[in-house]
């Protein structure tokens, strides 16, 4: 009979099934630290340190420390409703990709994320679609007019 020569559950080799956010340490390390975080495990749980009502619509995108220091950072979290665009995010419609965003910036007055992208033509008339950025999806519409005041009523008094 063949002795088990480790029984330590976290050890790579157990010969348990593991779930893929225990992997995500050894898989992306240096990603993560690019991004400020040290250890993987502020991603990997998540959903056990916020709760999973906060994990369901935010998510650390980094963490800034002052030069020199290892206390002090500041967490930047990603959350749905105040989504920031970039610039270079998919368009989708029914869940096909549709064209690219151009630019986009956050508009102070409305509220909203505002971006500028490209669809072809014959998709151009639809109202309804998807800005997909940070692996997610929000809902976007089509504007025919400027985003505040668009009769010109303010600037036509």
């Amino acid at each position: 009979m063949s002795k088990r020569l480790n029984d330590n559950k976290d050890s790579p080799r157990s010969g348990r099934a593991r779930a893929a956010g225990e992997l995500i340490g050894d898989v992306g390390g240096q990603s993560f630290r690019r991004f400020g975080f040290v250890q993987h495990s502020i991603v990997s749980r998540w959903g056990e340190i916020v709760g999973e009502r906060y994990a369901k619509v935010s998510c650390p995108e980094s963490i800034k420390f002052p030069a020199g220091k290892k206390a002090g950072g500041v967490l930047t979290l990603l959350v749905d409703g105040a989504v920031q665009f970039y610039g270079g995010e998919a368009i989708r419609r029914n869940g096909k990709v549709l064209g690219v965003t151009s630019s986009a910036r956050w508009g102070h007055t409305i509220g909203k994320a505002v971006a500028f992208g490209y669809v072809a033509a014959e998709e151009a008339g639809h109202a309804d679609y998807e800005i997909e950025a940070f692996t997610r999806r929000h809902a976007a519409q089509r504007l025919d007019g400027a985003a505040v005041d668009p009769h010109r009523t303010k600037i036509l008094v």
